[in-house]
């Protein structure tokens, strides 16, 4: 059975329905812990504050949806963050990174999590900080819902925007994600796993690629001579 899907901007009144696409989405993946807890009363709520500010930080920070239209139900969403010009800023720094701390997990949990995010963060300021681009931070999309092409309508977006503004495109692709983005151009910088084990043994896993697609240089015309 075929569904149509609509792609559109999301806002704050979508984020109880993103959250709900995005725990599914990252079960199982120690990232989506690092970056958005447990699915837990108090983790929701911490992202759901950090999803809305950044909704309002600025034009640079850009969240979508897919919504099926045949039920009305989201089935994923992404984050995008658009540098259009650079503009050196304390934010952006190696130190910055090194300053990372969460407030959405507690214990060990927190000191393997911040570990994990400082170096994410570093790394980000290595390949992309310092000139204008176009990130995919997060994309993700409900089990129930893959292999819809729910996360190549987003991805053709960005690279169309990409494309638009004549900028490269970054995202850190996770394994399952890794050939989404391949698809459309974007090309291995770094193989990245990292691991912090816990007191029991179990390690958590930082497991991604670093990776960039090229941006388009040039816009060409032609028309037919009458």
């Amino acid at each position: 059975m075929s569904s149509t899907l609509i792609l559109s901007r999301a806002d704050e009144a979508d984020i109880d329905s993103l959250l709900d696409c995005l725990y599914p989405a990252f079960r199982g993946n120690d990232l989506g812990t690092v970056f958005f807890g447990y699915d837990t009363p108090a983790s929701r709520a911490s992202a759901k504050e950090r999803i809305a500010a950044s909704m309002k930080k600025g034009g640079q920070n850009v969240w979508l949806k897919v919504i099926e239209q045949e039920t009305g139900k989201m089935i994923s969403g992404s984050w995008w963050i658009i540098y259009p010009n650079w503009v050196p800023s304390d934010d952006f720094t190696a130190n910055a990174a090194a300053k990372v701390t969460i407030d959405y997990l507690e214990g060990e949990d927190k000191i393997r999590a911040e570990a994990l995010l400082r170096d994410w963060m570093t790394r980000r300021t290595r390949y992309m900080y310092s000139h204008p681009h176009v990130l995919l931070a997060f994309l993700f999309t409900h089990p129930t819902y893959q292999k819809f092409g729910a996360g190549s309508l987003q991805v053709e977006w960005g690279v169309t925007l990409a494309n638009d503004l004549f900028l490269p495109w970054y995202v850190e692709g996770t394994p399952a994600g890794h050939h989404l983005y391949a698809k459309y151009g974007a090309k291995d910088l770094e193989r990245v796993r990292l691991e912090a084990s816990d007191p029991n043994g179990r390690a958590w896993i930082s497991e991604y690629t670093m990776m960039r697609r090229e941006p388009l240089k040039t816009a060409i015309s032609t028309k037919a001579r009458s």
